[in-house]
């Protein structure tokens, strides 16, 4: 799971010319659609715990990994809010393993190298860091990820108008699929 991760994350170019200069929604889109299509991952996955609750929303991309006569749930949050909404990531994941809803969660985020060069105020791993005991006990992972190339001369990545920008995606009762409204220099390595 970790080495198809990183391939998908890892493998584009990002224009580093100029603090903020980059949107980071594509990078997640492209993620997602990598993991729904070739991995069989499924997204927005709601927790029955805050479904009950009526508060809080779905878990980013989940996946139920068989074998041996088990399944682990795996939740994905792929964090591109500040850092308030790296907490409520983290919390929610917690929150759905504490009601046995999952097995592992998965916290995704950029480094801080690559957010300088992303939308003002994203968070990164080394600001969540000093969390990271709250789930020192539990089955989660921090995943830090940095663009494999920088280059002044790649075309920005775009950046969103409002948070609600149309994308593919593949819900945990169905399919629904809208074209994304642009795409990003995606490299071969």
């Amino acid at each position: 799971m970790f080495f198809r991760l990183a391939k998908i994350i890892k493998n584009f170019t990002l224009n580093n010319s100029k603090k903020n200069l980059n949107g980071v929604v594509p990078i997640k889109d492209q993620c997602y659609k990598e993991l729904e299509i070739t991995y069989d991952w499924y997204r927005e996955k709601p927790l029955n715990i805050l479904t009950q609750k009526k508060k809080g929303g779905p878990i980013d991309v989940y996946k139920e990994f068989k074998g041996d006569g088990r399944v682990v749930r795996v939740g994905l949050e792929f964090e591109t809010g500040n850092i308030s909404s790296a907490h409520r990531s983290m919390n929610k994941l917690l929150l759905g393993m504490n009601h046995q809803e999952l097995e592992l969660g998965v916290i995704l985020m950029p480094v801080y190298a690559l957010s300088y060069y992303l939308t003002d105020r994203v968070s990164n791993y080394e600001e969540l860091e000093p969390y990271f005991e709250l789930a020192e006990y539990t089955p989660f992972i921090f995943i830090g990820f940095n663009a494999n190339q920088f280059d002044p001369s790649v075309e920005a990545i775009p950046k969103g108008k409002d948070g609600m920008s149309k994308r593919s995606i593949k819900k945990m009762d169905g399919k629904i699929i809208i074209k994304p409204p642009h795409s990003f220099h995606h490299g071969d390595n």
